[in-house]
Order: structure tokens, then sequence, then C-alpha cells
């Protein structure tokens, strides 16, 4: 994203320019001959010409260009509301001619004849003339966030796909783990001899999470429902490395279907409670709970550990680090993250805006 210091400096390089156009403007009504009035004395109408833009063209200027550039861009441009932004942008100049006008009118400036000076109509006229000088400041102020905008988004879209490149060597590394996939197998192969029709279903859920780490993960967003499929897929392929299948429970409430959520988001933490939770005798060693409510989902895991030791080691895996970035990148002010470590429990609470 662009830096601070660089926004500042467009800012100034702006309103440098706005300013010197003012000056440009003075110097040709002055020396030029066929603009100068009679009795008049350039050398000393700088100062007048300066107190007069201040009210005329500056204040009205800065007002609009602000108005569209920190709330009418927001708030209507960039939601593609046009009608609405120009209405506002007309608006927000015509009340900023009027505040400029205030300003010039004052009895310090040029008091009251600075807009009656030749009759209402006259007044009108100026009033009309600075509010179109500040709505043409309000619209480079519109195209100048659109401009930064616009960068900022590429900028970010080139550090996400550079994230998400380390994401997923990362992901190979720590998701298709030859130990789990080895397991899996030695596991399957024992139960073709017990249980062929059991053998076989595993062998379809080991298929799918393949098909699924191999094509569905390089999407931007997958349905909830797909993701938590492959939650379960997983869950059920780890369940069967021992005889108590309640060592783990999976509890899921609310309604799930017509929500997009990005891939591989979940699953780290619950590869990590497998890793690190090694009592699978005991009931409910490992807790995971999903949520939806109103667009948004609350993932909480909590697994058993032996000792505080092991609370450390839940870095492992993709790493609570990079699924921290990914998670800003993904979901910038979206998302809600809280892992804690006790004596004998790992807490993850995950809320996400989808």
């Amino acid at each position: 994203m662009m830096k601070r210091g660089a926004i500042w400096l467009v800012h100034t390089g702006y309103w440098l320019l706005f300013a010197v156009l003012l000056l440009a403007f003075f110097f040709f009504a002055v020396f030029v001959p066929a603009h100068v009035p009679a009795g008049t004395h350039p050398l000393n109408s700088l100062a007048w010409w300066l107190r007069l833009m201040a009210g005329f063209a500056v204040l009205p200027g800065v007002l609009s260009f602000y108005a569209c550039y920190t709330y009418l861009f927001d708030n209507f441009l960039s939601r593609q509301r046009f009608l609405l932004f120009l209405a506002a942008s007309i608006l927000a100049a015509c009340l900023s001619s009027i505040i400029g006008a205030a300003l010039a009118s004052l009895p310090f400036l040029f008091g009251p004849m600075f807009l009656f000076g030749d009759g209402y109509a006259s007044a009108l006229f100026i009033l009309l003339l600075m509010a179109a000088i500040a709505w043409v400041n309000g619209m480079m102020g519109a195209i100048i966030k659109g401009c930064l905008t616009w960068y900022r988004d590429i900028r970010l879209k080139e550090e996400l796909h550079r994230k998400n490149v380390e994401t997923e060597l990362a992901l190979v590394k720590a998701q298709i783990d030859p130990h789990f996939l080895f397991n899996t197998l030695n596991n399957i192969d024992i139960l073709i001899n017990l249980d062929t029709a059991a053998a076989s279903a595993y062998l379809n859920k080991l298929s799918a999470i393949m098909r699924f780490l191999l094509y569905e993960t390089k999407r931007d967003r997958i349905a909830l429902e797909r993701e938590l499929e492959y939650l379960q897929q997983y869950i059920d392929l780890q369940r069967i490395r021992t005889s108590n299948a309640s060592y783990v429970d999976l509890e899921l409430e609310g309604e799930f279907s017509g929500q997009m959520i990005a891939p591989m988001i979940l699953l780290p933490f619950i590869e990590n409670a497998f890793k690190h939770t090694e009592d699978h005798k005991a009931d409910s060693s490992i807790n995971i709970h999903l949520q939806s409510r109103k667009n948004q989902l609350v993932f909480t895991c909590i697994n058993t550990l032996h000792s505080k030791a092991e609370t450390g080691a839940h870095t492992g895996g993709l790493g609570n680090s990079l699924i921290r970035k990914r998670l800003q990148l993904l979901y910038p002010g979206a998302h809600n993250l809280t892992i804690t470590g006790e004596a004998s429990l790992y807490r993850v609470k995950l809320e996400l805006s989808l």
C-alpha cells in the first residue's frame, strides 16, 4: 500500500499547482497591458489578490476537494452511485462557495461589498462562479482518491498473490503430510481385511481430500458447505487411527448454505489440534464448534494438552503468524482471531464476516 508520506506529497503537489494557477491569473491580469486597469499599482496588488482568492477560490476549493475525497467518494462513487455522487458533489460545492463568500464578506477582508457591490444579480453570479471552481476541485479530489485507491488495490492484489504462493507452499508441506497419508493408507489397508465396505468408504474420502487440495484450494472463494464437507472428511480419516472415535466432537449450528469462504482457513487449526492431542482414549479430547449467524461464521476449536511445553508446539503446521497474515489479507477488518493456551487446554476462536 502507498505510504502516508507519498499521499501527503500528492496532496501538497496538487495544492502547489493550484496556487501556481491562481498566481498565473494574477500576473496575467496585472502585467499584461491590455488588462491593467487605470490607477492600479501592480506591485501593491498581490496582497489584495491573495485576500480575494482566500475566500473566492481557496477555501471553497479545499472544502469541496476534501468533501469528495474523504466522504463522497467512499459512500457514493466507490459504490457506483453516480447520480447521488453528482448531486452530493454539487451540493458540497454550493455550500463551500457560501462558506467562502461568508469569509470574504468579513469586515477585515472585503465586507458586504464582496457580494453585493453590484446588486443581487452580481452576487448570484459570483456565488455560481465560486461554486463552479469549488466543484472542479471536488472532482479533482475524487479523481485523486480514485487513483490512490486503484493503486492501493493493485498493490494489495500483488501482495495477496505473493502471500497465496507462500501459503500454497506451506499448505503442501503442512497439509499433505506424508505421515498422515502413510498412516491413513496403512489403516485403510488393515480395514480391507476387516471391513471392505468401510475401507472403500475411507479410500473415497482420502481421494476426495486429495482432489480438494489439488483443485479447489486455488480458488479465491468456495462454498462454505464444500469447506465443511472437506473438514468432515479429514476428521473421519483421523478417527480411523483410534478405536475411540468419540475423542473428537464436531458440532454445526445454523444455516451454512449460500455462503462463501476462502479455502483452507479453518483446517490448520483442526490439524494442529489432532497433532498435539495424544490422549485418543478420552472422550471429547477435541471439541470443534461452528456457528453461522447473519453472514458471520464463528469457529471454535478446543483440544486438551498434557503439558505447557506442548502449547508452543501449536505454532507448527501452517504457523500462527502465517495464518494471521493470510486472514489480514483475505478478511481485512472482517475477522477476529483469539488463541489462548492454558495448562491443559488450547483454545482457538475465529469470527469471520462472510
